[in-house]
């Protein structure tokens, strides 16, 4: 979440976040910046904390603004579907087995 070095309070983050701009995380070519997607989703995470209700958005708005036909987005955001309730289930599951509640 670097644009030439620009972050925090200075960063558009903030501004389209206040406006509900449609936004998504993504990266440049990891040949180049020496990152991935991941490091950017931590990065807004650790700076800006975000609820994961807004996290999940983003991942649907790469789908929802993509370029794809719109049978393609269908098809992604079904699969997307079940991999938020597979992995939602597990963290679920994991909090009971640690918590023991």
């Amino acid at each position: 979440m670097f644009i030439l070095g620009v972050k925090g309070k200075k960063h558009p983050y903030m501004i389209y976040d206040a406006y509900g701009v449609p936004m998504v995380i993504a990266t440049d070519d990891s040949g180049v910046s020496r990152n991935n997607l991941t490091h950017e989703y931590t990065l807004l995470a650790t700076r800006y904390h975000p609820s994961y209700g807004r996290i999940k958005e983003y991942v649907y708005n790469s789908i929802k603004y993509s370029f794809l036909e719109e049978r393609e987005k269908a098809e992604l955001a079904k699969d997307l579907d079940r991999r938020f309730v597979k992995f939602e289930k597990e963290m679920a599951d994991l909090y009971v087995g640690i918590s023991g509640k």
